[in-house]
């Protein structure tokens, strides 16, 4: 185990004023969260790193959470691989990373389960403090929908535990917190408690109810909205107060939500207990961790605030006390409690902020917009974790506030430590302890995967990583299941009839391919199976890729037990159906119907299948394509390796042809001026070569005209022969300044031959390595582009042989 104070929570360790670790620990006590936290930094700063490095510590110590998560960061919490094998790691990878990497999967796995094991290591962790996690239960619900484990938060409206001489003062804060959080959601934002009409009703009809101890459901509160179970509001008649035509707005307003097909995934699931969410039979604490990315902004709202009420109601129900007993982690507050503005949630928080110390339960916060936080709330958290900001803005946001709510901060040095912050470093506050201080947080034990998507939730409880809903919490009233059975009543029987289909789930035969002669059958009766058949036409057009691909996904389910609404559709594939295999009717009269699984006739579910089954082809249907980017050239889909490494050599011959062109032409101009100037430099040193044969004639003729005139006696110029003698010597120095010329413009030829050689091979071995310069990009369809042909009830064809026994009418190759 890590050596690590086993009473305290290890975050990380303290930096020192140079911006090292100092090696000393940063041991925080538990109990100091009752006092509530803070988190806060800019997106990339770690913050929910900081996050989830707690949370472990709580599953560490068996301390029970209820987890907020808007984003899909915090199912992270349930990653945990003690024997950090890659095959662990596997599934929760990046899809996009492999062809981002080019690794394959496998290879990647290997190395994040690497380099989690180097990590832990280095901060003093082992395999035995990853299985420790494994001692807290871990669900993820998903509320308004059945992706993982729905939660009933509609049964929230059963009278609370205690009576009204007790705690009216209590009961009445959380009817107007459910009041306001149910009016948001169905359209009446920032509503005033006393001034609402609608608030005011509403709460009075639920008081009403409560106060005979009895329970009241939405459908309760319409009828009492048109036909109210008292006279009057305050001192005036009910309907001069609220006449009944604007009483049937508000009604028409919470029946359009009761009719609406995402109302019934709200009353899914275990109740929304606190009491009974919080250990096991066995003493172990539970991770409740409530995955809300996939809502909208009225639902998010609508359930954060009933979630917070449900604690509180659950919280004074509690003896007070100094332990830590309950940790509340919202991930991002933005929104939730600000500065401006009341939402529904803001009410509940405040209280919770105020008064939920004295039992045991911490706020922990988390936000990476600290701009919009109401500081006077957060006046009642006791630690702040603050990492790198943003803007300036931020920053000096955070300090005023900060020096408002805490007098002893120094604007100056929190100024100065907040702006040296590095990634995954946080200002530490602590209203227990003195001063500021800085620290690193320690290496996460869970695998910290990123966002996780919402198709992937149900992979969590195929891996165990995750409970099912159906073993948590409370059992609810025998008038809350009708939902539950609705899979159960919609079995068909084995009476060879056809089961009622709802008109909004595709019906589609499959044409027989076989006679009843070929399959030893009489033919008298074609038995249909049923399967759920879905094939999507997807295209896939990248003008830079030369890509303008069609194709078709298919999946044929013949499963007769499919839980929720996620399908792990790359099980199923098949090859697609041609629309002429395809029939909307049986092919005769005389036929007889298997059993339909109770998943294929539950017509509400039927939207969420066929969105899943498209993100599937958005995830999966990815074609892979050659790419030469120093080239320019791109291969669409049907090229072959080889056929794109000869696409790339046309293009080298082709780029590289303009530019041997460019050189040849250039060195072509060169020749011909080197050329002209050699024939002139030759033809002067030919009429040089002339003159001097000339000149050594007449000097010979001198010498013989000076000696014949000595022997004669006759007296001869001498100045005369001594000239031609110079003559001679000036045509023979001409001529060697022209042949040196000759030779240097011939050898100056000769140098840009081997100059125009030498760049016509650096040339080509440019090119040659270019075209071996390309890789394979992963393309996806984009979600617009990917149309469902066929969502439904396939019927498959079967004939009875003499055996008795079914045998398939249908071509088996192909589906």
């Amino acid at each position: 185990m890590s050596p690590v104070d086993p009473h305290k929570f290890f975050l990380g360790r303290l930096v020192g004023a140079d911006g090292k670790e100092t090696g000393e620990s940063l041991l925080y006590k538990p109990e100091d969260l009752n006092t509530h936290c803070v988190i806060t930094g800019m997106t990339g700063s770690g913050k929910t790193g900081l996050g989830i490095v707690l949370l472990e510590e709580f599953a560490l110590k068996n301390i029970p959470a209820v987890i907020i998560d808007p984003k899909g960061d915090l199912v992270n919490l349930c990653l945990h691989f003690p024997e950090l094998r890659g095959e662990d790691f596997e599934p929760w990878i990046d899809p996009e990373a492999p062809a981002r990497l080019n690794k394959g999967l496998s290879v990647l796995a290997d190395e994040t389960a690497e380099k989690w094991r180097e990590g832990l290591e280095r901060w003093g962790y082992a395999g035995p403090d990853l299985d420790a996690l494994n001692r807290v239960d871990y669900t993820v619900f998903t509320p308004g929908s059945t992706i993982a484990n729905p939660i009933n938060i509609l049964s929230t409206y059963d009278p609370p535990q205690g009576n009204w001489a007790e705690g009216d003062e209590n009961i009445r804060e959380l009817i107007s917190t459910s009041v306001t959080a149910l009016l948001d959601l169905v359209g009446y934002s920032n509503i005033d408690p006393i001034q609402s009409r609608e608030h005011i009703l509403l709460a009075n009809i639920i008081e009403h109810y409560w106060n005979q101890n009895k329970s009241i459901q939405i459908e309760d509160m319409i009828n009492a909205i048109d036909q109210p179970p008292f006279e009057k509001l305050g001192a005036l008649p009910i309907d001069r107060m609220y006449p009944p035509k604007d009483r049937f707005r508000l009604a028409m307003a919470l029946n359009n939500f009761l009719a609406s097909p995402s109302f019934q995934n709200w009353k899914k699931g275990p109740a929304l207990d606190i009491g009974s969410m919080l250990y096991t039979e066995d003493g172990r604490a539970r991770f409740n961790i409530f995955y809300i990315q996939h809502l909208s902004d009225h639902e998010r709202m609508f359930f954060v605030t009933m979630l917070y009420s449900q604690v509180e109601a659950w919280m004074r129900t509690q003896p007070g006390t100094g332990n830590l007993r309950l940790g509340v982690y919202f991930d991002e507050i933005s929104g939730y409690l600000p500065a401006t503005g009341r939402p529904a949630s803001h009410g509940v928080i405040l209280r919770l902020l105020k008064q939920a110390r004295a039992f045991g339960v911490s706020l922990i916060l988390s936000s990476q917009n600290p701009i919009d936080f109401d500081y006077k709330a957060l006046s009642n958290a006791g630690t702040w974790f603050v990492g790198h900001l943003q803007t300036e803005q931020d920053k000096n946001r955070l300090i005023d506030g900060l020096t408002t709510t805490e007098g002893q901060i120094d604007r100056t040095q929190a100024n100065r430590l907040i702006s040296s912050l590095g990634k995954r470093e946080f200002l530490y506050m602590n209203v227990h302890e003195p001063g500021l201080k800085v620290f690193t947080t320690r290496w996460a034990l869970n695998y910290l995967a990123g966002p996780v998507t919402r198709n992937r939730l149900p992979m969590l409880v195929e891996f165990g990583l995750s409970r099912e809903a159906g073993e948590v919490g409370r059992p609810r009233r025998q008038d809350d299941n009708e939902e539950e059975t609705e899979e159960m009543a919609n079995e068909t029987k084995n009476d060879g009839t056809k089961p009622e289909i709802a008109a909004t789930i595709g019906e589609y035969y499959l044409r027989t391919a076989k006679s009843p002669k070929e399959l030893d059958s009489d033919g008298a009766l074609i038995t249909y199976v049923p399967a759920w058949f879905a094939q999507a036409e997807y295209r896939i057009t990248q003008r830079k890729y030369n890509l303008d691909l069609t194709d078709y996904k298919a999946a044929l389910i013949e499963d007769e037990d499919i839980r929720g609404t996620t399908i792990r559709w790359s099980d199923y594939m098949t090859d697609p159906i041609e629309d002429d295999r395809l029939s909307k009717r049986p092919e005769s009269d005389a036929v007889y119907y298997a059993p339909v699984p109770g998943w294929m006739l539950n017509a509400s579910s039927i939207r969420s299948r066929e969105s899943d089954f498209i993100d599937s082809i958005y995830r999966d249907g990815r074609t892979v394509v050659y790419s030469n980017e120093e080239l320019g050239v791109y291969g669409d889909s049907k090229l072959s390796e080889k056929e794109f490494i000869e696409l790339c050599k046309a293009k080298v011959d082709e780029a590289s042809k303009a530019e041997k062109d460019k050189l040849t032409k250039a060195y072509q101009t060169t020749v011909d001026r080197l050329e002209t100037k050699i024939r002139k430099a030759a033809a002067d040193v030919s009429d040089k070569e002339d003159k001097v044969k000339s000149k050594n004639i007449e000097k010979i003729g001198a010498v013989g005209e000076f000696a014949l005139s000595l022997l004669q006696g006759r007296r001869r110029s001498v100045s005369s022969s001594i000239n031609k003698f110079g003559q001679s010597t000036n045509a023979g120095n001409a001529l060697e300044k022209a042949t040196i010329v000759l030779e240097e413009l011939t050898e100056s030829l000769e140098r840009e031959t081997e100059s125009y050689k030498d760049a016509i091979a650096a040339v080509e071995a440019k090119w040659s390595a270019l075209a071996e310069k390309y890789s394979t990009v992963s393309l996806s369809p984009m979600k617009k582009d990917i149309f469902v042909d066929y969502f439904g009830i396939l019927w498959l064809p079967y004939y009875t042989d003499s055996a008795g026994k079914l045998v398939r009418a249908y071509q088996a190759a192909g589906i």
